[in-house]
């Protein structure tokens, strides 16, 4: 067996179970037999990860054969770089490739390009983890020793009733309310922590519902003043690029700050 690390790859060749060839496991991926020797095949990954890092991000090389840190996948596997977009073919037709698909006023409103503008604007608190506790709460009157088969469940505050069936599904309640049946504990829990949002989650909830349509009007209009004036923008460019980002963000507000503009034109006119 041979090991070496080559521009920051991990690379590890063993004997193949073909005769005449050999094993090649760059970064932990098994990367298949090769008719060689292992020194030989040392050298052919070598080889690659020059071709590899001489060619731009395009979809071609599984993550493997990138140094770790030195990219990111984007939603269908490819690499790319960090912030950046695959430069294949495929991927330039997609629409979350949006980078390379101008939609409003000329500019990106993907979600890499306007985060430096909206950043406060989208960005929300997650808070911890709700704790989660299971309280036994089988009926054990006629068996004893019977193994658990039903518990309350908490989470943040709020009570859940998990019972657990002959065939090892999972029944869960929520105020005599059936919620769903999950196969594993852990299958509850996951639907639970989505019910059950975070303390912080809560309270930007609280914040949202406590807003009046003219705050939200407000807020849009000040940060569209800070876009125009740092990208030298009009007012009119910077509120339809916010406008069309909130559509695919916050549905709801975009339909207040719409309405708010289409009476202000209005009044204008």
């Amino acid at each position: 067996m041979i090991r070496e690390t080559y521009k920051g790859r991990q690379l590890k060749a063993t004997k193949g179970k073909s005769y005449g060839k050999s094993r090649i496991v760059v970064n932990g991926t098994e990367c298949g037999e090769w008719l060689g020797t292992q020194a030989d095949v040392i050298e052919w990954a070598k080889r690659t990860i020059d071709d590899v890092d001489a060619r731009p991000f395009e979809g071609r090389w599984a993550e493997c054969w990138y140094a770790p840190g030195t990219y990111e996948l984007n939603e269908i596997g490819h690499v790319a770089a960090p912030g950046g977009v695959c430069s294949c073919d495929l991927c330039k037709t997609e629409p979350w490739n949006s980078c390379q698909n101008i939609t409003a006023g000329g500019v990106c409103v993907c979600d890499h390009c306007m985060k430096p503008h909206l950043a406060d604007s989208v960005e929300q608190e997650t808070g911890a983890a709700p704790e989660i506790t299971w309280t036994d709460v089988t009926d054990r009157r006629m068996r004893p020793y019977a193994d658990a088969n039903r518990w309350e469940v908490t989470a943040h505050g709020k009570t859940y009733l998990v019972e657990r069936t002959m065939h090892f599904a999972h029944h869960v309640w929520h105020d005599g309310e059936w919620l769903g049946m999950y196969a594993t504990r852990d299958e509850v829990e996951a639907a639970i922590t989505a019910l059950a949002p975070t303390e912080g989650a809560v309270e930007e909830v609280t914040k949202t519902e406590e807003a009046s349509d003219a705050d939200v009007i407000k807020a849009f209009e000040t940060k569209a003043d800070e876009i125009a004036k740092a990208n030298n923008w009009t007012i009119a460019r910077a509120e339809t690029v916010m406008l069309r980002y909130l559509r695919d963000t916050s549905p709801a507000e975009a339909a207040t700050v719409a309405e708010a503009l289409l009476q202000r034109t209005h009044q204008a006119a």
